[in-house]
């Protein structure tokens, strides 16, 4: 789960708590989001719901000192990482079993603060590798 969490970006930093967290930057829309990876805690629910009240400490932690710039070809302006704009997206990545009780509880916590989370657990990793099984059947054919 980890490594699907990662995938793919090379910022990554410890947050307080065995978190993990990556500032996903979108240069070309302008944007940015978060991803959080929560280790296997019995706590999973009440760890989702408090990030919901942290997370800009990581969005300003992430950014401190760094400002990334790109140009790409055939447009008028440069980007700067530094006028990117939050898009109020978080997914969480966590091991631990949610009931649909405790997702629609993390999901209120951030919803009360215009944020849209989902979270992503170990039946999102299932997901994922039966997608690559069948595609690497699909490809063998």
């Amino acid at each position: 789960m980890q490594n699907l969490f990662a995938q793919g970006y090379q910022f990554r930093k410890n947050f307080p708590g065995h978190i993990e967290f990556i500032v996903v930057r979108q240069l070309e829309a302008g944007t940015k989001l978060l991803k959080f990876y929560v280790l296997y805690t019995n706590e999973t629910q009440h760890v989702c719901e408090s990030l919901a009240d942290k997370y800009k400490v990581a969005l300003e932690d992430f950014m401190e000192g760094r400002v990334d710039t790109e140009k790409i070809p055939g447009d008028s302006e440069q980007t700067s990482s530094q006028d990117l704009v939050f898009s109020n997206h978080i997914f969480i990545y966590h091991e631990a079993y949610l009931s649909p009780e405790q997702i629609i509880a993390v999901r209120d916590a951030y919803k009360r603060k215009g944020i849209t989370v989902i979270l992503r657990s170990t039946d999102y990793l299932a997901n994922k590798k039966l997608e690559a099984k069948v595609r690497q059947l699909e490809t063998k054919r």
